[in-house]
């Protein structure tokens, strides 16, 4: 390899060829003997020895040499951190710097912004003060107006809000705003409150009518007031059907406090009643002043204190949830003829006309008050089936009479003073006993009305005493007889005959229609209604009620039907 490395002539390489030959033959010569001393056990220690000394040397050497590598590497990074060091220090100063710079600006931008910020509130505080002072002056004349002349001011806002309202000026223009950010007069609207209903399981005993009417009965017994017989039932059978009652009579009969015991008698065990008396007021004349009213200026709807309303909106929430499972609610108009009911029950005479599912009334106008009027869903309500409308009536020269377009629709039941006296218990008194049972659902006031099968008898009666009663100037109408019908077919055979429930209704639909017995003709109708009727059934009171007309000698006035 040397002489191929190298390049070396010929004779170079025979002269070293010749010398390793030589150092070949000494190493062999050498060999024996260095056998030898291995083999001999005297040089062995300094043999250790010798591997020893050369393994320190070599080991010394080369930490010699790690160490000289390690202060050059440790030297050189120390100068990169010097350097780093030296770059950091400048890159510190120049942020110092620069953010001492941009804090001055920034507080100099401050400064000058807010002195911007002062001036235009003290101009806005001005013009507020200036606006104040105007808008004090305004209300002072108001105020003075106002006292003078409070329904002028009403009226002249309601006609000039259109115009406000097209120039974008009129509350109606910030009827998004209150959408989405109720007013204080939103928070103020009166809370609609739906307490808990029963859960009642669907395949819960059913009550039997002939039970509750028993039931209802024993009641009246034990809180000690005196009714007969039969004007419980004829109450009953009215109360069930959908058609409004009205109790009619002299003060203190006991007309106002029948209808509490018919709905405790309906609640059985149940704590909750669900009545409500309604106390009517001789100034009402519109159904705003019976349900409730819209605040023009506010924009809300405010229901009126006699709790109509809140009835008919309970009632309407538990027929939604519950269905034929929901509990019976009732409501009492005490006293209706104090004031006109043709006006302020308006809307609700002309629903109970209609068929069932379209018994519904405008109560406002939706879109008149703001969205989280409580009472907007209950805009147009509908008359719940579950809700029993009772009216009392006194015939007295203090109240209005009931005209024909209200007799046409409600069952009239007269309680009358006859010569024997009923006298109340010392103690009478509703809700003086607790009632075992349970409450009557709607449920169970359905099955009580579902016969639809006209007894044909009750047809034939109605269409012989039709020619007297035209003469009279009550004839028959279409409504009048359907609800006669309908009324004698679902009364129970097992509480009444068929000619008692007809003498119901003969009583509480036709002959409280019958008035102007003065007109020509007039008694001798009266008269043939009397003999057609003792001759096809048996309607003894019925006819007790004609004696008491004919012997009133046409003197209509002094009758317990006024003059319409």
């Amino acid at each position: 390899r040397f002489v191929e490395q190298t390049h070396s002539s010929p004779g170079v390489a025979a002269r070293v060829e010749q010398f390793l030959r030589g150092q070949t033959a000494t190493l062999d010569a050498l060999e024996p003997l260095f056998e030898a001393l291995l083999s001999d056990e005297t040089f062995a220690p300094r043999i250790d020895e010798g591997v020893a000394a050369e393994v320190a040397r070599r080991v010394d050497a080369q930490a010699a040499q790690i160490d000289a590598r390690a202060q050059e590497r440790v030297a050189a990074l120390n100068t990169t951190l010097a350097e780093l060091k030296s770059q950091y220090e400048e890159q510190k100063t120049t942020l110092d710097r620069e953010r001492t710079r941009r804090l001055e600006e920034l507080e100099s931008e401050l400064k000058a912004r807010r002195r911007t910020a002062d001036k235009e509130l003290e101009s806005q505080r001005d013009e507020l003060q200036r606006q104040e002072a105007m808008i004090t002056q305004s209300l002072e004349a108001v105020a003075e107006r106002l006292s003078s002349d409070r329904m002028g001011i009403l009226n002249d806002f309601l006609a000039l809000e259109p115009l406000l309202q097209r120039l974008g000026l009129g509350a109606s223009s910030q009827r998004g705003e209150r959408e989405h950010a109720p007013s204080q007069a939103g928070m103020a609207t009166p809370f609609l409150h739906f307490p808990d209903l029963p859960e009642i399981e669907s395949n819960r005993p059913h009550v039997q009518e002939e039970t509750f009417f028993e039931r209802f009965v024993q009641h009246v017994k034990e809180c000690e007031f005196v009714f007969e017989r039969d004007d419980l039932l004829a109450f009953h059978l009215a109360a069930k059907e959908r058609a409004p009652l009205v109790l009619g009579g002299v003060s203190g009969s006991g007309k106002s406090s029948l209808p509490v015991l018919y709905a405790e008698a309906l609640a059985g065990e149940s704590v909750d009643k669900r009545f409500v008396a309604v106390d009517v007021n001789p100034s009402w004349t519109s159904p705003a002043d019976f349900l409730g009213y819209t605040d023009a200026l506010e924009h809300r709807f405010i229901p009126a204190a006699s709790g109509m309303l809140h009835q008919m909106i309970l009632a309407h929430h538990a027929s939604k949830a519950l269905g034929s499972l929901a509990p019976v609610f009732s409501v009492c108009l005490d006293e209706l003829n104090l004031a006109q009911p043709e006006h302020y029950l308006a809307d609700i005479m002309q629903a109970i006309s209609r068929a069932p599912e379209n018994q519904a009334i405008n109560v406002f106008d939706p879109n008149a008050v703001i969205a989280e009027d409580p009472f907007r869903p209950y805009a147009r309500l509908a008359i719940a089936p579950n809700l029993i409308i009772i009216g009392t009536v006194n015939f007295d020269e203090t109240t209005r009479p009931l005209s024909m377009r209200l007799l046409d629709r409600c069952n009239l039941l007269e309680f009358t003073v006859d010569d024997y006296l009923h006298v109340f218990g010392p103690t009478a008194q509703t809700g003086a006993h607790q009632i075992s049972g349970p409450p009557v659902l709607q449920a169970d006031r359905d099955r009580w009305t579902r016969n639809v099968n006209v007894p044909a008898r009750t047809v034939d009666v109605l269409s012989e005493i039709q020619s007297e009663l035209s003469t009279l100037g009550c004839g028959l109408t279409q409504r009048r007889q359907t609800l006669i019908c309908r009324f004698v077919a679902n009364a129970p055979e097992s509480l009444c005959s068929l000619d008692q429930a007809l003498d119901m209704q003969l009583r509480q639909r036709v002959l409280p229609q019958i008035r102007r017995l003065y007109r020509p003709g007039a008694m001798d109708a009266l008269k043939g209604l009397y003999s057609k009727l003792e001759r096809m059934c048996d309607v003894p009171r019925t006819l007790r009620a004609l004696d008491r007309l004919e012997a009133s000698e046409r003197t209509l006035d002094d009758s317990l039907f006024a003059e319409e």
